[in-house]
This record gives structure tokens, C-alpha cells and sequence, in this order.
């Protein structure tokens, strides 16, 4: 992202990530809250159209971190995980800021 060609945006956002798919993480530079931007979006043409988490960066490495460890035990376990482990997982995430399952923009189960 070039502040040049995105004024409005870079004087907003810091990209912080990528997911490997187009899609970008950014910081907030006014409070430190973590937003997303769908590449399906095209190009930035307004902050309406990325999502504003409102977690800090430290809770967005803890997500990071959650979902590393599912994909570790998808990759382990043969077979599916459980009801049970499912709604661990979910108990988990929203444990960080409510709805932040329902929010984080890729779905697992």
C-alpha cells in the first residue's frame, strides 16, 4: 500500500499483514485497534469497507495464536473435530472480545 495512491486510507491504517489470499490486516493509528480489508473489495476507496475489530494487537496475536493451535489439531486428528471442541474453540475466541468468532472474516465450522 502506497500512501500516495491511498491518502485517506494511510492516514488511518498501517497494513500490519496479509493473509496469503489478498485479503490485508491493518492497525489503527489513532488507537491501536486491529481492522481487516476483504480484497473482494477492489481497490481502498473508503474505511466503510474495511472491519474494525476493536481488539488491541496483543489480543490479535492471542487470536493468531488460537487459530494456529486449531490448525495444528486439524492436521493431527484423522478424523473431524468434536461438538465439544468446537464450542471450546468459540468459547475461546469470544473470550478475547464477544462475537469475535462471528466477526474474524474466515469460517472453520
Amino acid at each position: 500500500m502506497h500512501a500516495c495512491n491511498y491518502p485517506g486510507i494511510t492516514t488511518d491504517l498501517w497494513m500490519i499483514g496479509t493473509t496469503g489470499q489478498g485479503n490485508e490486516w491493518f492497525i489503527s493509528k489513532a488507537n491501536g485497534t486491529i481492522w481487516f480489508y476483504d480484497h473482494d473489495h477492489g481497490e481502498y476507496i473508503d474505511l466503510q469497507f474495511f472491519i474494525d475489530f476493536k481488539i488491541s494487537f496483543s489480543e490479535f496475536l492471542q487470536l493468531a495464536f488460537l487459530y494456529r493451535d486449531l490448525e495444528n489439531l486439524l492436521d493431527e486428528q484423522d478424523e473431524e473435530i468434536n461438538e465439544q471442541q468446537i464450542a471450546d474453540f468459540k468459547k475461546e475466541i469470544n473470550s478475547i472480545k464477544s462475537d469475535l468468532y462471528e466477526l474474524y472474516p474466515f469460517q472453520y465450522f
